[in-house]
């Protein structure tokens, strides 16, 4: 079977990442949460995030990590 390019209009980069630009790329996006969650407390602002993927991505655990510390802020 002979490989395909990506294709270019994708909205996301398509390349491969390493491994090391792989966890220094889902870091920068961690860091990103982490203030936007501490914005929404301090900002006492609500939010909707829409979270998309196939199944068994990791959409449910995200979301309970994201909740349960928004959660214990509320308390």
């Amino acid at each position: 079977m002979e490989k395909t390019e990506p294709k270019k209009d994708r909205s996301v980069d398509a390349r491969i990442l390493s491994y090391e630009e792989y966890r220094k790329a889902l870091f920068q996006l961690h860091v990103g949460l982490v203030k936007l969650q501490e914005w929404v407390v301090q900002s006492g602002s609500k939010v909707c995030i829409v979270f998309e993927g196939r199944d068994g991505v990791g959409k449910g655990g995200t979301i309970k990590a994201i909740t349960e510390r928004m959660r214990q802020h509320n308390a």
